[in-house]
């Protein structure tokens, strides 16, 4: 709940969306920079590169905020925990990064197609505001949602390292709940 009151938060003004945007950028550094590292079989399987959303968030944040938006973007302490969490499970139980990657990456390609209309609406804003929610390298998001369900179910996983994505898939929902609703702060706003 705490998510979808932070993304209606985030329609309020294009302030608060470039706050949201913003958190998701540390976010998306970090499973990207730590999926594209990994060695773990499991992680390697889910990495899909076409899913990454650094690329068009940077062109979300230079549309706000101009080129020098990097030097004002500093994470809020619920972007800060949910980062170092990340990290924590990719250096001590890497296949747990994949309950991140689910988490990140299948909420917003499921809902980037509904969002990005809604944003534009509601702040008046062009597409060229809104690149995060546009997946233009996942034409068919359905048919790519159901190959990343059946690569997940492939995975070489003791019943033990299941339960534990499951329960670091919950872990990770309400961090993601925190971070919708904490952005971070720029010192241009």
């Amino acid at each position: 709940m705490r998510f979808a009151t932070g993304f209606l938060r985030s329609l309020s003004s294009v302030p608060a969306l470039a706050n949201f945007l913003g958190s998701l950028y540390f976010v998306y550094e970090a499973i990207e920079r730590l999926s594209s590292e990994s060695t773990h079989p499991a992680v390697q399987k889910m990495h899909f590169p076409e899913l990454h959303r650094m690329p068009p968030l940077a062109k979300d944040m230079e549309y706000f905020f101009g080129d020098e938006w990097k030097s004002s973007l500093v994470p809020s302490e619920a972007t800060l925990a949910y980062v170092s969490r990340i990290e924590e499970v990719a250096r001590e139980k890497p296949y747990l990064l994949v309950s991140h990657m689910f988490t990140r990456y299948l909420g917003d390609l499921f809902g980037g197609r509904m969002m990005a209309p809604m944003v534009r609406t509601s702040l008046s804003l062009p597409p060229e505001a809104t690149h995060f929610y546009v997946f233009e390298e996942v034409p068919n998001p359905k048919a790519f949602i159901d190959t990343w369900y059946t690569q997940l179910n492939t995975l070489e996983l003791s019943e033990a390292e299941q339960q534990e994505m499951v329960d670091e898939a919950n872990r990770a929902f309400r961090w993601r709940e925190q971070n919708a609703s904490h952005g971070p702060s720029f010192a241009q706003i």
